[in-house]
């Protein structure tokens, strides 16, 4: 993780993307060297890069970023040549599900969800999906303990031995609940930070450390003295990410965090969840749901399909691509279907289109560069392409 973590920044760097470099180098010393003076480096220059990026100001001018780059590297030197040593990141079980279930009767419908069975282990993210309405929420709150099970086994692997009170107190204490709907929530962001902390054992200097390294890497610099009508969003989801941060849950659960994101601000989300379930300090399991099935591919290592309550599956993208005999496509092209179908329809078994994209599936005996060079060779224009022969997204259509 050191190695890697060094690499990437420099990477970053390397790139001019000063916004991961100095949010990356604040998490390294952070997490090595939160008592030497690289980290209190480290802070002021995210600290300062914060405030000189705030929205609605002039944008950075070349001439401070190119001063932030060199700080950042001078800074990266000095931590290379300082001697650290790491624990292995060791993937441990933080929550086994076995059989679980659930039924809700209505009065106009009754819903029965599971049996689910899956490992939650430290290190690991699962993508949760499905249509709306399949038992996504319903999954999350039964894992949390928010609602009970009516059958089937949940067992929690935290370290509760610090903890005063029951037993669902301790494990409530170790597991973090992002809603898609954040409650209001009164006070400055400052304010309930510093709260959260102390609450969480966090008091005096520590306190202040602690709040301190959360507000300037999660990006909040300029925010700190806003209340809850003054913060967009996206903004309160980086605040409620911040109060995970502070007190270092062993599970994170996030019900439909992308909804509500632009691209950019999912993409960083997506890198951030990562970077927490991969620490070495402090590896966490994540758990979260969403619609923008591709984007929680990316991160997940494994996904847990629902439909109708029940999984129709739960493993990785390999083990999934393993259970079609067939490869998939998507493209778009400046052209009709028909078009296409007279190009390939002697190599491919079926196409479909859909939304101006259209999905090819065809015989292992091909590759999706074979398909795509009998197209170029039509001079067919392709606008987008994407291999889904791995991606839980074919489940939706069958």
């Amino acid at each position: 993780m050191k190695d890697k973590l060094l690499n990437e920044i420099r990477q970053y760097l390397k790139g001019g993307n000063i916004e991961n470099a100095s949010k990356r180098t604040l998490d390294f010393t952070w997490y090595y060297l939160k008592d030497y003076q690289e980290y209190d480096e480290a802070l002021a220059i995210r600290k300062s890069y914060n405030l000189s990026k705030t929205l609605g100001q002039t944008e950075i001018k070349e001439e401070d970023l190119i001063l932030y780059k060199d700080r950042l590297n001078s800074l990266l030197t000095k931590i290379e040549q300082v001697d650290i040593v790491e624990n292995e990141l060791i993937s441990e079980p933080l929550i086994e599900v076995n059989q679980l279930q659930k039924t809700f009767n209505h009065i106009s419908k009754k819903f029965k969800f599971g049996p689910v069975s899956i490992t939650i282990n430290k290190g690991d993210i699962v993508g949760v999906v499905g249509e709306n309405g399949n038992g996504k929420t319903t999954f999350l709150r039964l894992i949390q303990e928010e609602i009970t099970k009516d059958s089937g086994e949940l067992s929690h692997f935290y370290d509760l031995k610090s903890i005063n009170g029951s037993n669902h107190y301790k494990r409530k204490n170790r597991t973090a609940f992002i809603p898609q709907r954040i409650p209001k929530w009164r006070g400055t962001l400052m304010e309930n930070l510093i709260y959260f902390a102390s609450i969480h054992g966090f008091k005096g200097k520590d306190n202040d450390k602690i709040v301190s390294y959360v507000i300037h890497r999660m990006g909040l610099t300029a925010f700190v003295g806003l209340t809850w009508s003054q913060i967009s969003t996206g903004y309160k989801l980086r605040f409620e990410l911040a109060k995970m941060l502070v007190w270092q849950p062993d599970v994170l659960i996030l019900d439909e965090p992308l909804a509500n994101l632009d691209i950019q601000a999912t993409q960083n989300l997506l890198d951030d969840l990562k970077f927490f379930s991969q620490s070495t300090v402090h590896p966490i399991g994540i758990l979260l749901t969403s619609q923008q099935l591709h984007e929680v591919e990316q991160v997940s290592d494994k996904v847990l399909f629902l439909r109708n309550g029940k999984p129709v599956f739960c493993g990785n993208q390999k083990e999934f691509e393993a259970t079609r005999n067939q490869h998939t496509i998507e493209i778009s092209a400046n052209c009709n279907l028909t078009e296409i179908e007279a190009v390939i329809s002697n190599y491919v078994t079926n196409i479909n289109g859909f939304n101006k994209i259209v999905r090819i599936t065809f015989s292992k005996d091909y590759t999706s560069t074979f398909i795509l060079e009998q197209l170029i060779k039509a001079k067919i224009e392709l606008t987008y392409y994407r291999d889904i022969s791995n991606s839980t997204v074919q489940l939706f259509n069958d």
